[in-house]
C-alpha cells in the first residue's frame, strides 16, 4: 500500500461535532467565536468543532500529511467559520461547494500538481465522510485506489484514522 500523502476531510459530522445545533449549511452570517471549538450565529444556531479535530489536524501535519477539505456547504459561511476557529492555515486546496465530491478530490489532486508541483497519485489519498453516497463517489473517481472511509461505519472516531496510515 502506498503512503498515504493527502488526507481530504468532510466538514459536517466528521470535523465538526454531530453535537451542533447545525450544520455549516444552516449558518447565517455573521457567526461570532464562543471558544477555540465554538461559533455561532446571530439566530442562536451552534457549531462545534469534535473533540478529535484539532489534535487529529496537527498529527498530519506532523506526519508531513497534506490535509484537505469537501464540503458540500456555502463557501462563504465555510471559509469564515474556519477562519473563525483558527483551521484556514491547515487545509490545503479545499473545495466547499455543492458539486460531486468525487470530481472535486480530482481537482484537489489537480491543484496540488499545478500549483504546488506536487503530484499525489490516487493510492496516496485517504478520504473521509459520514455519508455512504459521497464515499462511493470518491471510490468511482480514484478508481478504486486509496482508502476511502466512512465515519460511523469504517472509523467512529477520528483518531482511528491513523490504523489506516
Amino acid at each position: 500500500m502506498a503512503r498515504i500523502k493527502l488526507v481530504v476531510f468532510d466538514a459536517d459530522d466528521v470535523l465538526f461535532s454531530s453535537l451542533s445545533d447545525c450544520y455549516l449549511g444552516q449558518v447565517t452570517l455573521p457567526v461570532k467565536r464562543v471558544d477555540e471549538n465554538t461559533v455561532i450565529d446571530t439566530a442562536g444556531c451552534k457549531i462545534i468543532l469534535d473533540p478529535e479535530t484539532r489534535p487529529v489536524l496537527q498529527e498530519l501535519r506532523k506526519k508531513r500529511i497534506h490535509v484537505s477539505l469537501d464540503s458540500t456547504n456555502k463557501l462563504r459561511e465555510a471559509n469564515e467559520i474556519i477562519r473563525l476557529l483558527d483551521l484556514d492555515k491547515i487545509f490545503e486546496h479545499s473545495k466547499i461547494n455543492f458539486n460531486d465530491k468525487g470530481n472535486n478530490i480530482l481537482e484537489i489532486l489537480q491543484d496540488f500538481e499545478r500549483e504546488d508541483h506536487l503530484k499525489i497519485s490516487p493510492d496516496e489519498v485517504m478520504f473521509i465522510d459520514d455519508v455512504e453516497e459521497f464515499c462511493e463517489d470518491v471510490k468511482r473517481a480514484l478508481g478504486g485506489r486509496g482508502v476511502v472511509l466512512q465515519k460511523g461505519k469504517d472509523i467512529n472516531h477520528l483518531s482511528e484514522l491513523f490504523r489506516f496510515l
